[in-house]
């Protein structure tokens, strides 16, 4: 079973977010196999640095190149088409989580949208604000929801 990291959780990481590098990390150690990306996922990184300076694009490029992407199917299609039945969502989601579920794999996101396909093995990661008391000022505090995972995971290594 594989790792799959969803936009939302590329663009974190590449901002270097600390909450979600330390949860990523905590996946690594029960996930054996590199992470891997779809290939929406791939599409919306590029597309979202496409007028970035050169110098730029080059960092950005050199981290989203050490993803495998998953390749789209006929079978992929197929499933698609099913969970497009079922689910309103994104079309961009439903695609990241036939992708997924077709590769037998585990989603990171951070989209609360996921929660729904009961189909997708997936973990949530999201923020709440949450205010103190005292001083009223706003601090952002991760919230981990774990959903549907299967007993035999290992551990993930994008090495």
């Amino acid at each position: 079973m594989n790792l799959i990291l969803d936009t939302s959780i590329l663009i974190e990481l590449q901002r270097g977010n600390k909450e979600v590098i330390s949860r990523i990390n905590e996946l690594r150690k029960i996930y054996p196999a590199p992470a891997k990306i779809s290939f929406i996922s791939y599409f919306e990184f590029l597309y979202g640095i496409r007028d970035k300076s050169n110098k730029n694009k080059s960092a950005v490029l050199g981290f989203i190149e050490i993803f495998e992407v998953i390749n789209i199917t006929k079978k992929t299609a197929s499933f698609l088409v099913e969970l497009k039945r079922k689910y309103e969502l994104p079309l961009s989601h439903l695609l990241i989580a036939t992708q997924t579920i077709e590769s037998n794999s585990l989603l990171a996101t951070k989209y609360k949208d996921f929660e729904m396909i009961k189909e997708l093995s997936k973990e949530i990661i999201w923020w709440i604000i949450k205010t103190k008391s005292k001083n009223q000022k706003l601090y952002k505090t991760p919230k981990y929801l774990y959903i549907r995972h299967s007993s035999n995971i290992r551990g993930l290594k994008n090495e």
